[in-house]
Parts: C-alpha cells; structure tokens; sequence
C-alpha cells in the first residue's frame, strides 16, 4: 500500500486533487477550481510544466516511454528558437529544468490540450472515488484496464461495481466563448483596480524581485509576481493577491475549443486593454499559447455507459 500511495501522490500533482470531495449537498468542488456558473468552474491558474510532466509520467507508466501516446504528448520546446533573446535558454531549461515547473507549459498544441483534458477528467474522478472509499489504488494499470469513467460505470474496472449513488462527473475541457465571456464578466478587473487592491500587499515584495511596474508600459499585465519581456512567469504569491483566478489576460495567451483559435494577451504582446478576446491564430503550437481547464459537472440520473 505504500507504494501504492507514493504512486498516487506523483499522478495527482497535475490534476490538484488533493481536496476532493461531495458536501452534503452533494455539490461537487473541483480542485484548483473557481465558479462561474451553476456546475462550471474555472482553473485559478494556467496548466503549468509540472502539470505535464506528471501527464507524461502517467502515460510512460500505462503505455511506456517508447509509446506513440508518450512521444506524441510530449511538448515542443524548439518553439522557442527566434522568439526570444533568451531562446537557446529556454529551449534547454523552461520545460526540463525544475526551476520553470511552476511556470506556464507552452509547445502544446490544442489537440495536445484537449487529450490532457480528457485525462484529467478520469483521473479527478478516479482520485474522487478513491478518497470516497469506492475503490482502491491501483498502480498495476496498464495501457487496457487503465481507469475510465466508462469502465468504472459499465462494470469493467477491474471487479468493482459501479456506485449508484454517485450521479455528478467532472468533465474538463477548454473554454468555449460561452465561458469566455463569463470569465470577462466575472473575474477580469482594470489595471487601476488591480494596483489599488495589491498596493499595499505583494507589490512593494513584486517592485524588489522584477520590475513589473516599467514592464507595464511595453508588455501585456501580468495579474500577479513577475512580469517578463522574455518569457512566461512564474505562477507565484497567488496566497497574497486579492485575485481568485490569475493570469487570464497576459502571461501566456490560452487555447479556446473553437479551432485554432486562442483568447488573451501574452508576454510578447503590448497593452491595448484589458479585456479576454478570442483571436484565430495560424501556428498549431507556440512559446506564448498555454491553456487552462474548464471543469464543467455533469449531473445525471441513469450512469454513463
């Protein structure tokens, strides 16, 4: 069992699903989650390197290293060469050095972003069930009885019967314009409010680290630490902002579910305004487009087969 458990641990760092749970009401609290509506909620921060990292260790663990599945999720990083002054840098070290883990990943594709989802969707569920005592651990998955949802339900996960009394399923995706618009209305603040509220709590700690404020006049806001003209930042000091959900504006621009199509500024971009707009772009992957999950509930009455 605790093998089981340490195994457990290095799955679930990229799905934040420590604190997974049904209240009494059984209203179901996605972690890393923020609500934008009734059974819809927002990841507070971009899917970042370490997040992927623990996707490519689960999918060299079920299907191996030299599996299309691991080879083909696996970012690209030479999207870095000419974009930046510090690009033979951050072609070495911004997804494989430890110190840019918390950092927003970038090279991923929307299909890429979407099969991630996906698998965050079962994974949430899969630690759901486990934390609820519905099922155990089971570090012996391999690549055709991995868990599913539609395995869970329709009886062919290993020999546990499905439990009837569960009739919520997380399902994570990228944000349509529906959502992107609630986020616009909901959680999007101006410059003036963002530096009225964090005057006095994380920006003279900001002023000392990287200088954000100059920053400001040729790059896209940053809506927390760092602010770079080179390169993503950190997603750092969220415990002392004001904000609920970080960096939908500038850091990276972020993937849609409409096809090929992004929303948000990014480090490389200058101030316009501040508001989320979806754009087309023409380059399936890039060093300024990231992603975050929507996590909407599903709610049902018979299970999913």
């Amino acid at each position: 069992m605790k093998k089981a458990s340490i195994f457990l641990v290095l799955i679930f760092i990229s799905c934040k699903a420590t604190k997974l749970s049904y209240n009494l009401e059984k209203k179901f609290v996605p972690p890393n989650g923020f609500e934008l509506d009734k059974n819809i909620f927002v990841d507070k921060s971009e899917v970042s390197n370490i997040d992927w990292k623990e996707y490519l260790y689960w999918l060299a663990r079920v299907y191996g290293k030299e599996s299309s599945e691991y080879i083909e999720a696996y970012p690209d990083t030479t999207v870095w060469l000419g974009e930046s002054n510090l690009d033979s840098l951050l072609l070495k070290n911004y997804y494989s050095n430890f110190e840019f883990d918390n950092f927003p990943v970038v090279g991923i594709t929307q299909e890429q972003a979407i099969k991630y989802s996906k698998w965050r969707s079962d994974r949430v569920f899969e630690m759901l069930l486990i934390n609820r005592d519905k099922i155990e651990p089971r570090p012996d998955q391999n690549s055709t009885n991995y868990f599913t949802a539609k395995r869970y339900f329709s009886g062919n996960y290993f020999d546990y019967k499905p439990d009837t009394t569960i009739h919520l399923l997380p399902k994570y995706s990228l944000p349509s314009l529906h959502e992107i618009e609630l986020l616009n209305d909901k959680v999007i603040v101006s410059i003036d409010e963002f530096f009225d509220n964090c005057k006095n709590k994380i920006c003279k700690e900001c002023i000392g680290i990287n200088s954000r404020i100059n920053s400001l006049e040729n790059h896209s806001i940053n809506y927390d630490l760092y602010n770079s003209p080179t390169k993503p930042s950190h997603i750092d000091c969220f415990n002392k902002s004001f904000l609920e959900v970080h960096n939908l504006v500038g850091n990276v621009s972020e993937w849609t579910m409409g096809y090929l199509e992004i929303y948000g500024g990014s480090w490389k971009d200058k101030i316009t305004d501040n508001k989320l707009e979806t754009v087309k772009v023409d380059q399936a992957k890039s060093c300024y487009i990231g992603f975050r999950n929507i996590c909407r509930i599903d709610t049902f009455k018979q299970h999913p087969q």
